[in-house]
Order: structure tokens, then sequence, then C-alpha cells
């Protein structure tokens, strides 16, 4: 069953949905999602109706987010507009979050998208490890690949967030005090390593 995920933006008059699109895809993208758009997905409408529904499926995250444009002047988008950007990256931000059953507490920690890498987690020892190939990950006197603490704290109820797709790790890099919440793909996972 999708979760839904109400998402308003408003667009200038003369911007159209290229504007909006590409407002919406890098609020999105900012925090791992990576949206496609299916250009079918517009409910017809009467032509004198100013606003248009356009719902963008995120099956592999279990997400359907639901936007909607409203066009308006030029003045009104100034002023109103980047509101609801940043209303927009909150509730997808929000979504994740939902997604991976985790609940924000104390800390304020950032999404990391890592699916890109193959990577394997040792929970009893405590680390991540990732790498762009899988030959990286398996060649560890190389040492072509990056290994991050799993960041434990007694306000996360748990560090390791597994999902059907995604698995979401809070991590620290012991890197300029940088923590994240790690996003990696399932598919890419290397399991039973020791």
């Amino acid at each position: 069953m999708n979760k839904k995920v109400n998402i308003t933006i408003a667009s200038a008059a003369g911007g159209g949905k290229s504007t909006i699109t590409s407002l919406i895809k890098k609020a999105l993208e900012d925090v791992g999602v990576v949206v496609h758009y299916n250009p079918n997905s517009f409910d017809p409408l009467p032509d004198d109706d100013t606003t248009k529904q356009r719902v963008v499926s995120l099956n592999d995250m279990g997400l359907t987010v639901e936007i909607l444009e409203q066009h308006m002047s030029r003045e009104s988008y100034v002023d109103d507009g980047a509101a609801e950007v940043i209303d927009g990256f909150f509730n997808a931000e929000r979504a994740v979050h939902s997604y991976f059953g985790y609940v924000e507490n104390w800390v304020k920690i950032p999404l990391e998208d890592a699916r890109d890498y193959f990577w394997f987690v040792d929970e009893d020892s405590g680390f991540v490890r990732f790498a762009d190939t899988k030959e990286d990950m398996e060649d560890e006197e190389a040492g072509n690949y990056y290994q991050n603490e799993i960041y434990t704290q007694r306000f996360l109820p748990k560090y390791v967030y597994r999902t059907e797709y995604y698995t979401m790790i809070s991590v620290d890099t012991h890197t300029d005090g940088n923590k994240f919440l790690q996003i990696f793909d399932n598919e890419k996972e290397i399991k039973g390593k020791d």
C-alpha cells in the first residue's frame, strides 16, 4: 500500500510546468529521493481551470507524492514561492523518515544518498563499509572503500532501518563532526562477509 504525501507548490505565470517540475525535483533530490515523472499522469481538467494536479509515483519507495500546481502572478511567486518550496523539502524529508520508520528526536541528522555504492554492514562490530564497485569491496588490502561507524545514541531506538528495497543506517563519519542517515540500495548489499 502506498503512503501519500501532499506537497503544494506555487508556480509563476509564464514559468510553466518546467519551472515547477525542476523546483520540486530539486527539493526531493536534495533529500535523496529520485523522482521519475510520468507525463501521462495529469488529470484532464477544463481549459478555464488554472489548477492542474500531477501525481509522481515513487513505487520503489512505496510512496506517492501528490503535487498541486497553482499558477499565480510573478509577484506572488516571488513572495510566496520560496516558502512552498521549503515546505516541499521538509515534507519530502518527513516522507523518507516515515518510509523507514525513523522518528527524529533530539539531534537533526541529515539524509545522505549512498544508493550507488556496494555495501556491507557489520552491526556487531558497529560499522558500514561501502565502495564504488563490488571488486573494491572485496579487495580489503587495496583499501579502495569507505567505512563509517554506526552512530549509536540513547535517543535513537535503533540504528539500522531495513525495508524491502532500501536500508538506512545512522552513521558517524568522524570527519568534521558529520553524521548522516545513509541510505543504501539492498540490491547492492554484500551479505555473508566477515
